[in-house]
């Protein structure tokens, strides 16, 4: 009955039936069952207002209730739907682009995949050797031996 009306059922009334009241609808004194479609949640305020400001509540349908108050004016509540139709589905404008992988271009003149592996590259990590830096201090220059003032020049 709680997971039926969610919140209080007087109109208007946001309370949620977690911490509410649960009441007949026909007052069991009077022969109403204790059953989910003779029972509403009502929070504190609204309870005392039902039985001391005298409100007249009909339950025709589980979880639909109506009440008239003692100025004459009716209301009629009814459950919120606890699940709720899914929106349709929105289509892309164009194709969206594939992203980028950046990944490194191959060198010229070296195919893709022939450069070390990620086995090689994981072995390499571990024995402290890094294959792609020894390659590039290879590539470096030597810087050339400092000048010895006796030496003499070569031409």
């Amino acid at each position: 009955m709680r997971a039926r009306d969610r919140c209080c059922v007087a109109p208007a009334c946001r309370r949620t039936a977690h911490g509410a009241e649960i009441d007949h609808t026909r007052e069991h004194a009077a022969g109403g069952p204790t059953v989910t479609s003779n029972l509403g949640a009502w929070c504190s305020h609204h309870h005392r207002a039902k039985h001391h400001a005298r409100w007249r509540v009909r339950q025709p349908r589980p979880g639909w209730f109506t009440i008239r108050t003692r100025a004459g004016v009716t209301h009629t509540t009814r459950p919120k739907k606890i699940l709720t139709a899914l929106p349709g589905p929105r289509y892309a404008a164009g194709p969206r682009p594939i992203p980028e992988q950046h990944w490194p271009d191959p060198a010229p003149g070296e195919e893709p995949g022939t450069g070390p592996t990620w086995r090689d590259h994981l072995a390499a990590t571990f024995a402290g050797r890094h294959p792609e830096r020894e390659k590039e201090k290879e590539k470096t220059p030597k810087a050339p031996p400092p000048l010895d003032p006796d030496d003499p020049p070569p031409f």
